[in-house]
């Protein structure tokens, strides 16, 4: 009887302590509940079609699935130098039609990914509401500026800057993003992201 409160307590024990993977906090309760992890933040600015400038701003802190923030890197084959792919995902609760999505690879030496990325991939979407008219924000490029990029292998963390130039604003004028990244990516062991 004894022998049985012992493996009775190892196995209690053993099930406590497993972690889950890190999916950061969760989001408003709701049937739409994602989970909130980091930020990418910017601001638009263009000229309306009064010709008056205008600016918005976009705070996306919510990510639907794992996959949305993950980062690939092989530092084995070429090593000191090596490769990586990466996904970022955030997207606006309040208005699901406002996100943005990264895909960028790049190349880095000695466990420093290099600070500009050898290339990317960016889907970028917001309707904001300014001096109440509805505006359209749109851009799909792959010629995203992305500058200052960091990634720490010891806690995933990934940071940069980003610029979209030419942002279809649905007013026949286009306009620019400039922004910043700060997610926790999750390392994926496949070479499975696009």
């Amino acid at each position: 009887m004894k022998s049985f409160y012992l493996i009775l307590i190892a196995l209690v024990t053993i099930t406590v302590s497993c972690k889950k993977a890190k999916e950061g906090a969760p989001g408003p309760a709701g049937i739409d509940a994602y989970p909130k992890q980091g930020y990418v933040y910017g601001t638009v600015t263009f000229t309306d079609e009064d010709n008056k400038p205008q600016t918005t701003t976009f705070n996306y802190q919510y990510y639907e699935s794992l996959s949305n923030s993950q980062i690939w890197y092989d530092t084995t084959t070429n090593a000191p130098s090596f490769t990586y792919k990466l996904n970022v995902f955030r997207e606006d609760l309040k208005d699901s039609g406002s996100s943005i999505k990264f895909s960028i690879n790049g190349t880095g030496a000695n466990k420093t990914v290099g600070a500009i990325p050898s290339g990317s991939n960016v889907n970028f979407y917001l309707l904001a509401n300014i001096n109440k008219k509805l505006y359209s924000f749109y851009y799909k490029e792959t010629s995203a500026i992305i500058t200052n990029m960091k990634f720490n292998f010891a806690t995933n963390q990934l940071t940069y800057d980003f610029t979209l130039t030419n942002v279809d604003c649905g007013v026949n004028k286009s306009g620019t993003v400039i922004g910043k990244v700060d997610v926790i990516v999750n390392y994926s062991p496949y070479n499975n992201l696009n």
